[in-house]
């Protein structure tokens, strides 16, 4: 896949990853990725330094805003540092690096402009009660967007710079 000519760029929203973070880093960049920003959001452990010295830039956020803020703090410096792709995963690493490649081909095949991964498709260890509260997380995205997704919980998105561009979380935070 040609992906040299995108600027990709990883955003780890994170929230007292210290344990992880390191880990999740290395595999991104093994993947192929170098260009991550971590959301150090209000972390109370070591998460933001251990993120700076694995080679992510981190943006924090002084108390902890929640997951959504920190994805658009994300979202926010990738399109500052010029991103054309922009790939979120959560930071605890329950998702496998070497499928950045693909969540993001739709968008370079210039088939999509937003992909969303699932923890649905293959084997994995999320729990009844979890299943059975996404399930109606997509059960309302069906009703309110007209569109069944298997996992609409899923910290794993990808955004072409002009889906990205045009996103406005800013009115529920």
């Amino acid at each position: 896949m040609q992906i040299t000519k995108y600027k990709v760029i990883i955003v780890l929203p994170a929230y007292n990853e210290g344990q992880a973070i390191a880990k999740v880093i290395s595999g991104i960049i093994n993947a192929g990725f170098n260009q991550i920003i971590v959301v150090n959001d209000g972390s109370k452990d070591n998460t933001g330094s251990i993120a700076k010295k694995a080679g992510a830039h981190v943006v924090s956020h002084i108390i902890n805003r929640g997951v959504g803020a920190a994805r658009f703090t994300g979202n926010k410096a990738a399109l500052q540092l010029g991103a054309d792709i922009i790939v979120q995963m959560d930071a605890d690493g329950q998702h496998d690096p070497s499928d950045i490649y693909k969540i993001i081909k739709p968008i370079i095949d210039h088939r999509a402009d937003i992909t969303i991964g699932s923890r649905f498709l293959s084997d994995n260890k999320i729990p009844s009660s979890r299943r059975i509260l996404n399930w109606i997380g997509n059960l309302a995205t069906m009703i309110f967007f007209g569109i069944w997704v298997s996992d609409s919980q899923t910290g794993f998105k990808a955004f072409s710079q002009v889906a990205a561009q045009k996103l406005n979380t800013k009115k529920f935070l």
